[in-house]
């Protein structure tokens, strides 16, 4: 991604709904005139279908998704369409729980925050793990800001004149790649974003040869 691209509303949406198909089902490939007729139904009533692919092929060119062909729709001829997924490793934030720990602290009233006091703020905020639904421990939250430091979300601030707390240990702030993916990781958290429409795509096999 360019440096000061921020991800749009229809790219973040986008991505929302492929994660939420990662997320409920097996993570298949899904076409752009599948994901055409979801987003409309999902805050994008006047979408044409070349800006579905235009977004995708952005998204697609900066590694946050990947392609395959799939098999064509039934009475439709030519060749098999691409189909699309979120990319095995991208370099996106793709647990909601992650997500709400970046997002609260991007948002935080305090421009630092110590790492152990926002660990116990977040120990109150009863975030839930994204695979088994238990309560995240200090442990967990730990690991999760680590690795948002080492993907270049969140910093370890040095030599601030913070009044609140000079010389604090570990003083955390996120970085502008918040600010440039924040419309989607907002739609993430669990609290963000209305029922999507993406349940309604039927499953699309990945056998097809990628392309």
């Amino acid at each position: 991604m360019k440096e000061g691209d921020s991800l749009d509303q229809l790219r973040s949406d986008i991505l929302f709904l492929l994660c939420k198909r990662k997320w409920d089902s097996d993570g298949s490939y899904v076409t752009p005139a599948e994901l055409h007729k979801a987003l409309l139904k999902d805050g994008h009533p006047d979408l044409d279908l070349r800006s579905v692919k235009r977004s995708l092929d952005r998204l697609k060119k900066d590694a946050f998704i990947e392609s395959a062909r799939v098999p064509r729709p039934a009475n439709h001829s030519g060749p098999p369409p691409h189909g699309y997924r979120i990319a095995a490793n991208p370099p996106l934030i793709t647990r909601r729980s992650t997500a709400q720990i970046v997002v609260r602290l991007h948002h935080h009233q305090r421009r630092v925050v110590p790492e152990q006091e926002f660990i116990a703020e977040m120990l109150e905020a009863d975030l839930r793990r994204d695979d088994t639904g238990s309560a995240l421990t200090a442990e967990d939250l730990t690991n999760r800001l680590a690795w948002c430091i080492s993907h270049g979300y969140i910093r370890i601030a040095e030599n601030i004149d913070d009044p609140e707390d000079p010389g604090g240990p570990r003083p955390l702030c996120t970085t502008s790649k918040v600010h440039v993916e924040l419309l989607f990781l907002e739609r993430i958290c669990p609290r963000k974003g209305p029922t999507s429409e993406i349940r309604a795509i039927p499953l699309v096999r990945e056998d097809a040869a990628a392309g």
